[in-house]
C-alpha cells in the first residue's frame, strides 16, 4: 500500500531557491492537506494555485451558494409570515449588498481556516502566480511570473470547474461563479442543466424574484 511517509523519506531536495521535494498544484482542500502533511513529514513543499487558497468550494462554490440559499430562505420566510398573522412589508433584495455579504462570508471562512498560515508555519511556500504548466517531467512553469519550479514529485489536486456548452452563442452566457460579478439582479434568467447546482440556482433566483427558465436535454 502506498505510504506518504515512506514516499517523503525517499526524496532528496536539489539545492536551490526554486527546487522542492514536493510541489502540489491546487490549493483546495485536497491540495492544502497534501502540502501540510508533506511539510509535517519533513519535505520542502511548494503549493501552487492560479489565484488563492480555498479551491472551488470556498471561493466560488458551496460557501457563496450557501449565502445565496440563506438569503432565499429568509425571503420565503418573510413572505409567508402573513399565514401566521404577522404583517410585514413585501421584502426587497438589494443585490449589491447581498453580493457584498457573499464576499464577507468567503473572507470569514478563509480567516477561520488559517490554511495559508498553517502551511507557511510548517515550512511550506505558496505560489499564486497564475496557471502551472509542465515544461518537463519535474518542472512547472508559472504563467504570470514566468518562474520555473523544480520538484522530485508533483501532486496534482486541480479539482474541477464549470464548463461552458459548445453551442453557438454560449459565450454570451455565464457560469455560476460569474453570477457574483453582475452589477444587478437579472429580471429573467435561463439556467442550463438540471443537476444539483442548476436546480439550486433555479430555486434561489426564483426566490429573489427573477423569472427563471430551467433547460435540459
Amino acid at each position: 500500500m502506498w505510504n506518504l511517509a515512506d514516499f517523503i523519506q525517499k526524496m532528496i531536495t536539489i539545492p536551490g531557491e526554486n527546487n522542492f521535494d514536493v510541489l502540489v498544484v491546487g490549493a483546495g482542500p485536497a491540495g492544502a492537506r497534501a502540502a501540510l502533511r508533506a511539510a509535517e513529514l519533513g519535505a520542502r513543499v511548494g503549493l501552487i494555485d492560479r489565484v488563492r487558497m480555498g479551491g472551488t468550494c470556498t471561493n466560488t462554490g458551496c460557501v457563496p451558494t450557501r449565502v445565496l440559499a440563506v438569503a432565499a430562505r429568509l425571503l420565503r420566510d418573510i413572505r409567508s409570515a402573513g399565514l401566521y398573522g404577522i404583517e410585514v412589508p413585501d421584502p426587497k433584495l438589494i443585490w449589491s449588498r447581498m453580493v457584498d455579504r457573499v464576499h464577507e462570508v468567503v473572507e470569514e471562512v478563509h480567516a477561520n481556516k488559517q490554511t495559508a498560515e498553517r502551511i507557511r508555519a510548517s515550512g511550506g511556500e505558496l505560489f499564486f502566480e497564475g496557471s502551472a504548466k509542465f515544461v518537463g517531467p519535474n518542472v512547472l512553469h508559472l504563467a504570470d511570473s514566468k518562474r520555473e519550479l523544480h520538484a522530485e514529485k508533483i501532486i496534482l489536486c486541480v479539482g474541477g470547474r464549470a464548463r461552458r456548452p459548445t453551442f453557438d452563442g454560449a459565450e454570451f452566457g455565464i457560469v455560476p461563479e460569474e453570477l457574483f460579478s453582475l452589477k444587478q439582479m437579472p429580471k429573467s434568467i435561463a439556467i442550463i442543466g438540471s443537476g444539483y447546482t442548476g436546480v439550486q440556482m433555479c430555486s434561489v433566483m426564483n426566490a429573489f424574484g427573477s423569472q427563471v427558465t430551467l433547460l435540459d436535454v
